[in-house]
C-alpha cells in the first residue's frame, strides 16, 4: 500500500526497431524525440542464453538453435539467387 496514489495519462509516440546485423541484434527505441539504443553480438547472446538455465532450459535452447538453423538454411539458400 502506498502513501500517495498518483495517476497520470501520458501521450507519447513510441517506435521500436529490432534488427539483426552482421554483428548481432540491434534494438532502438524511440520515445518522442529520445532514442535509446541497445545491441548484443551473437557470441554474447549465445553465452548469456547458455549460462541461464532457468530462463533458457535445454528444451528452449534446442528450439532456439533449431530456429537459427532454419533461418541460416534459408539465408544461405537465397545467396546469389536474385533476392528482392
Amino acid at each position: 500500500m502506498s502513501i500517495i496514489d498518483c495517476s497520470e495519462e501520458l501521450v507519447s509516440d513510441v517506435d521500436i526497431n529490432a534488427k539483426y546485423t552482421e554483428k548481432g541484434l540491434s534494438l532502438s527505441i524511440y520515445i518522442d524525440d529520445q532514442e535509446f539504443h541497445f545491441a548484443v553480438d551473437y557470441e554474447d547472446m549465445a553465452l548469456l542464453m547458455a549460462s541461464d538455465e532457468i530462463e533458457y532450459p535445454d528444451k528452449v535452447v534446442e528450439r532456439i538453435a533449431s530456429g537459427f538453423d532454419h533461418v541460416a538454411y534459408f539465408l544461405r539458400g537465397s545467396l546469389g539467387n536474385g533476392r528482392q
